[in-house]
């Protein structure tokens, strides 16, 4: 319901403000509303109260553009959310491209069955059998994202053990 207000206020070419997000690779930015929508989301979602700063920031900001920069706590996730959702648009740095979101490459880093048997070790012998498997140390993953030509833009660790 909310998503088809936001696209019926566009269709009457009202201004929107513009949320900008910029890190060492990239330039991303995103409409004020989408990006209120997706922390409202979150903060209801994961319960998170340090969000409201950002919502504050965002609502009361008079400008057309908001500017918002790589340490900025939880915007890297809004990012990745707003992306994958197929909102905004980014410059990639390298290539000094602008491309669409819908037009960016995802990847996932973490382990796989692979690795995780190289982070155990492998149990060799009778004595392997009695003792206890040890647990993977230091892992992690998450998502990203990367331009049509394969720079990387965004990588946001979504798990950690």
């Amino acid at each position: 319901m909310l998503r088809v207000l936001i696209q019926k206020i566009r269709k009457e070419n009202q201004p929107m403000n513009t949320v900008i997000f910029k890190t060492e690779d990239a330039i991303f930015q995103f409409d004020q509303e989408s990006v209120m929508e997706c922390l409202e989301h979150r903060k209801t979602l994961y319960e998170i109260k340090e969000l409201d700063p950002l919502l504050d920031v965002i609502t009361n900001e008079p400008e057309k553009v908001i500017l918002f920069l790589e340490g900025q706590k939880y915007f890297g996730f809004i990012a990745l959310d707003l992306i994958n959702d197929g909102e905004g648009s980014v410059l990639c740095k390298t290539c000094s491209k602008q491309y669409p979101s819908n037009q960016l490459e995802t990847f996932t880093v973490g382990p796989d069955d692979a690795s995780i048997k190289t982070l155990t070790g492998k149990k060799k012998g009778l004595k392997g059998l009695f003792r206890k498997r040890p647990k993977p140390f230091g892992m992690y993953g998450g998502k990203g994202y990367k331009c049509p030509e394969g720079h990387e833009l965004i990588f946001m660790r979504t798990w950690i053990t």
